[in-house]
């Protein structure tokens, strides 16, 4: 069961278990007595969405009866936004997997000519037609 919490911040959603999971009792407390804490059973409203492809608004809580509602509000994102934060990060894994390898460019060392292949496709990952949604990784050398 979720409980949402009012305190001086605001509200609060949590799980009890996760919360109090090591305070004795707490768990044996009725939900009167846990309302006397601050703590009422939650009903979430339109909780559940895709992060890929939309926006939840912060929950807007509605206290009545001793049963707080949480309503989100949740719109899809712009294409735009969902082509960048994917391209984002095809970029950063791009760009660690190249990191990983740069020991290997360093003055004192021969690269293999798989290895230089493999940094290059690397770097051509934006330029693939499928970029950034469907990438085809290169595969790291064995040696």
């Amino acid at each position: 069961m979720i409980y949402a919490y009012i305190g001086e911040r605001g509200w609060t959603i949590a799980s009890l278990r996760s919360r109090f999971n090591d305070i004795g009792g707490w768990h044996t407390l009725t939900d009167e007595e846990r309302a006397k804490h601050g703590w009422y059973p939650c009903v979430e409203v339109n909780a559940q969405y895709n992060p890929v492809t939309q926006i939840r608004s912060p929950a807007e809580f509605v206290l009545e009866n001793n049963i707080v509602t949480a309503t989100y509000t949740i719109w899809d994102k712009p294409e735009s936004q969902i082509y960048n934060e994917a391209a984002d990060e095809v970029r950063s894994k791009r760009n660690r997997l190249i990191s990983e390898t740069d020991w290997m460019a360093l003055n004192d060392n021969t690269m293999s000519t798989d290895w230089i292949f493999y940094r290059q496709a690397l770097r051509d990952i934006t330029n693939q037609e499928g970029f950034p949604f469907d990438i085809q990784w290169p595969i790291q050398p064995s040696e």
